[in-house]
């Protein structure tokens, strides 16, 4: 799975702990900034990285501050925390967007998390090493210039790969769900995008089947439509209108979808009928 310097669309942040009345003005917040955030892509051609994390105010001359996994402690490959599988390595970062929309590291330590040992452990620099399958989800913090960051952590069975990537065009999409199913139509695995737009699934070899849902960075479809586009044809999302897994899954050998999934932004004007249900 690769990472790209690619502009990546903003996601509603999320708090996780804070009151129901700040959780309320986060959210009103979020779909502020995406707004924002959209008026900017269209006249620019850009847009800033966001959600899945939680906390930090925008300092200087960066923005979008927030937690980002790099696979493999690598400097290129990211990877969402709530895709992990035990004997993961990850190198946690606090990234951000510069002026120029560029991608910047920021020094942080000091991390730390709040699942059991058995499940994950955490040095001071930010090496993440997942353990073994978790039974609810947790979070890695660290503090940055007096603001804490938090992200959520999950780690699942290791089974089939499936790697892809969500994007609009050229703008890369964070903290979109792919939503995996059996030939039965039981949903059998999920897996979230990272801040390039990429994701890495581990389902069973039973899966064949997938669908896009948007409701975390796009709640309401306020911006895009409930359709997206994948391997010539469309179809729709959390319905039973399914996209083709290409091929049969492997434990061995990761299976990658053959063009990146493509919500259709409003601003386009409606996309065509649905033409690939599986």
């Amino acid at each position: 799975m690769r990472s790209e310097e690619s502009p990546t669309r903003d996601a509603p942040l999320e708090q996780v702990e804070d009151s129901g009345l700040f959780m309320k003005a986060t959210q009103w917040i979020g779909v502020i900034a995406v707004f924002a955030i959209l008026a900017l892509v269209i006249g620019c051609g850009g847009g800033g990285g966001g959600g899945g994390t939680s906390g930090g105010t925008t300092s200087g001359a960066v923005h979008g501050q927030q937690v980002t996994g790099y696979e493999g402690g690598s400097s290129s490959i990211m990877i969402d925390l709530r895709s992990l599988v035990p004997g993961d390595q990850v190198q946690l970062q606090i990234t951000a967007r510069d002026t120029n929309n560029n991608l910047v590291v920021l020094s942080a330590a000091g991390w730390t998390t709040n699942a059991p040992s058995s499940v994950a452990t955490v040095t001071s620099a930010g090496l993440l090493s997942a353990v073994g399958v978790s039974s609810g989800n947790y979070q890695v913090t660290v503090v940055y210039k007096g603001a804490r960051y938090t992200a959520n952590l999950n780690i699942v069975a290791a089974q089939a790969f499936v790697t892809g990537r969500v994007s609009d065009s050229s703008i890369a999409v964070q903290n979109a769900m792919i939503d995996f199913f059996d030939s039965a139509g039981k949903q059998v695995g999920a897996a979230y995008t990272a801040r390039d737009g990429t994701f890495r699934a581990s389902v069973p070899t039973t899966a064949v089947k997938f669908s896009l849902d948007m409701s975390i960075p796009d709640p309401g479809f306020v911006f895009y439509y409930n359709e997206f586009a994948y391997a010539n044809n469309t179809y729709l999302e959390q319905t039973t209108c399914l996209a083709k897994l290409p091929g049969t899954l492997s434990t061995t050998t990761p299976t990658a979808l053959t063009t990146a999934i493509v919500p259709f932004l409003r601003s386009l004007g409606p996309p065509p009928p649905p033409t690939g249900c599986f």
